[in-house]
């Protein structure tokens, strides 16, 4: 195409029907200048092309984003060096753009050549899934922007290491103004009516909501600070209680003195509307982390980069609800129906969501529920992954490796099932998965194991699959045993699923 000298809008439209393959679930338009039924144009007086004499902005040339909705992820301005337009006109595109990419990083003027553009696309692409470039001026949420200076913080889950900007997010609040303001993640759902995007853009413009997500934004420094206070005090599984003090206090302190721990450990607070109650709507963000008693939690500080356990999950998400209480309080926010404040316990690995069960449980009321969890502030999703875990124990009669050699051992059993649930096959749509995450057991080498456990995942985007697989799996561990006490011709070998 470049030796046939083609021009900008040919490639423009090749490069975009590229890059359409690679950001499922948004749109990607070329000389897209509308929004809704409004249309885009320059301000008078400035710079257009010569093929635009209707003065209409064609700005930029390609966008990535979401038609009717002002949240672009991604704009680009294509210019060839054969371009008899001054570099002001792409500049100014540029510059009334959602996201500029087009300019320098350096803030020069000059434009990147097109193999540094290629590169930077190829190296964009391959982290687009994970990564978001934001707006100037957008909510600092965990996004990345392009352009120096920019302080991150690393946050450490489970091993696995993710780059978020140390600031606060606006989704909770956006959703609870009813904002609609990213596509779901697992199922889009049916356009909503007339009726109700004029309510959504209604609550949107109000200038109390709208200085209620100022007042977050100014928050910022103050979320991220409470957001280190909550992240170095220690809430590992089962043993929250605290953390769950200490964000009592707070719930406390912004005026909420009914609020309370519940049974099951659980932090509530309940904002009253004026509807008599209903609907309720619950807006949480979990107090438990994935990591194990005496794990140094301690914030440190290294090179600008802010390390910590659990700093993301889910210390953020607690930060980001007590800024949005203040926020909300602050400017006089009315609700017909109850908002409950929630932070819940019991959500990693063998909690099992106990806080949100025992909170329906204990709640037949609720009628909606808001969950601030994970670093994806860009999407919001609207179904959810079922999950059920297990814990399987294993018993045998144990003994002498060498002296009762005969006797069925506990760890054999629980391998026997390992390998036989490493072979069940799952659909791919609806997904559907399986884990055996940790096992342990026996207390010597030379001896044989009396006890064995080990901990199963399983999760499926369908209720009928994960069911299925659930008891399959249950059938494979009855398998394992009754094959290890055949081997050695017992019955003493027995599990238990919990």
């Amino acid at each position: 195409m470049f030796e046939k000298d083609l021009g900008e809008r040919t490639l423009t439209h090749r490069l975009a029907v590229h890059l359409e393959k690679h950001f499922r679930g948004w749109d990607v338009d070329c000389d897209y200048n509308r929004l809704g039924e409004r249309t885009l144009r320059l301000p008078k007086g400035s710079i257009v092309s010569t093929d635009d004499h209707l003065g209409k902005s064609i700005y930029p040339d390609i966008v990535v984003h979401q038609r009717d909705i002002p949240n672009n992820l991604l704009a680009i301005e294509v210019r060839k060096a054969s371009n008899h337009q001054p570099p002001e006109h792409d500049s100014k595109n540029c510059e009334r753009s959602p996201i500029r990419i087009c300019g320098s990083p350096t803030g020069s003027g000059r434009f990147w050549s097109w193999e540094k553009r290629a590169s930077f696309l190829r190296k964009f692409m391959s982290a687009a899934r994970s990564t978001v470039l934001c707006r100037s001026g957008c909510p600092r949420g965990s996004r990345m922007w392009l352009g120096r200076g920019v302080k991150t913080t690393r946050v450490d889950r489970g091993g696995h290491k993710m780059r978020i900007l140390k600031r606060s997010t606006l989704v909770a609040a956006l959703v609870l103004a009813a904002g609609p303001l990213a596509r779901q993640a697992h199922a889009q759902a049916p356009a909503a009516g007339p009726a109700i995007e004029t309510a959504y853009q209604a609550l949107l413009t109000h200038p109390n909501v709208v200085k209620a997500l100022e007042d977050i934004k100014a928050d910022d420094d103050t979320a991220f600070a409470e957001q280190k206070r909550i992240t170095e005090i220690p809430a590992p599984p089962y043993k929250e209680k605290l953390r769950a003090e200490y964000f009592l206090k707070r719930f406390q302190e912004l005026g909420f003195k009914d609020a309370s721990i519940d049974a099951e450990g659980n932090v509530i607070a309940l904002r009253k509307g004026s509807g008599g109650g209903r609907p309720k709507l619950v807006v949480s963000a979990h107090l438990d982390t994935v990591f194990a008693e005496g794990t140094d939690v301690a914030v440190k500080e290294k090179d600008g980069i802010i390390l910590a356990p659990g700093i993301g999950d889910d210390s953020r998400g607690l930060a980001a609800l007590l800024s949005l209480i203040k926020s909300i309080n602050a400017n006089g926010i009315a609700t017909v129906g109850d908002v409950m404040f929630v932070g819940t316990v019991g959500e990693e690995e063998l909690g099992n969501l106990r806080g949100v069960k025992a909170l329906f449980r204990d709640h037949a009321d609720i009628d909606g529920f808001i969950s601030i969890d994970g670093l994806g502030v860009t999407r919001v999703v609207n179904q959810a992954t079922g999950s059920h875990r297990y814990e399987m124990i294993f018993k045998g009669p144990g003994g002498h490796s060498f002296a009762e050699f005969g006797l069925p051992s506990a760890i054999h059993a629980m391998g026997r099932a390992i390998a036989k649930i490493s072979d069940l096959q799952t659909p791919s749509d609806p997904k559907t998965t399986f884990t055996v995450g940790t096992v342990s057991g026996g207390t010597s080498v030379n001896a044989i194991a009396g006890e064995a456990r080990m901990a199963v995942d399983m999760r499926s985007n369908s209720t009928e699959e994960l069911l299925k697989l659930e008891a399959n799996l249950l059938d494979l561990v009855k398998q394992a045993v009754v094959e290890e006490n055949a081997r050695w011709k017992s019955t003493s070998c027995r599990s238990r699923s919990s």
